[in-house]
């Protein structure tokens, strides 16, 4: 099942729109949501009233006016057919953080600080891999095995996580050559 790329949540009070942080970041309206939206980690979410219509005018280039021609309305009709609903009595949405824009660009730049982080372990990664291993065929095995799981895990953990990881496989190599 493909998941749509936006969700419009509704309880029996409001309703809104679930957009990527970083998408409300690159269209530049941070600064123009208001206190009435939420946010989490990946994304804000919108207030149905004032702050969605903010994000459509500036997603699908419309004029701040309601008065759209056929080829807006068109857009703007397909934009919420492509919408996934979710209706909760009581909606997730409202217990999350309270939107501002200071908060938004805090956890833009917690994700970029993580980005850089996973770069630099994927490098590091690269460097530990590069000499071929050296001993028996099981343990050039069990060295590829580790290296294969390294690498599956190394976009989901934090540094912590990371040296752990690295520590186990230097152990592990330890164990392989006495």
């Amino acid at each position: 099942m493909n998941k749509l790329p936006y969700t419009f949540f509704t309880d029996s009070r409001h309703g809104w729109l679930q957009v990527g942080l970083f998408e409300a970041n690159e269209l530049e309206i941070l600064d123009k949501i208001s206190g009435f939206s939420y946010i989490d980690n990946n994304y804000i979410y919108l207030e149905e009233d004032c702050d969605a219509s903010v994000f459509l005018r500036a997603k699908l280039n419309l004029p701040d006016n309601s008065e759209y021609n056929e080829e807006q309305k068109a857009s703007l009709k397909q934009f919420w057919l492509t919408c996934g609903e979710s209706y909760s009595h009581d909606s997730p949405v409202r217990i999350k953080a309270q939107y501002s824009a200071e908060g938004a660009r805090k956890k833009i730049q917690k994700h970029q600080e993580l980005e850089n982080d996973n770069e630099q372990n994927m490098s590091c990664l690269k460097l530990i891999h590069t000499n071929a291993p050296k001993g028996s065929d099981a343990y050039k095995q069990h060295y590829r095995n580790e290296r294969d799981r390294l690498w599956s895990l190394v976009g989901s953990l934090n540094k912590n996580e990371y040296h752990l990881l690295i520590m186990e496989m230097e152990y592990a190599d330890f164990l392989l050559r006495e």
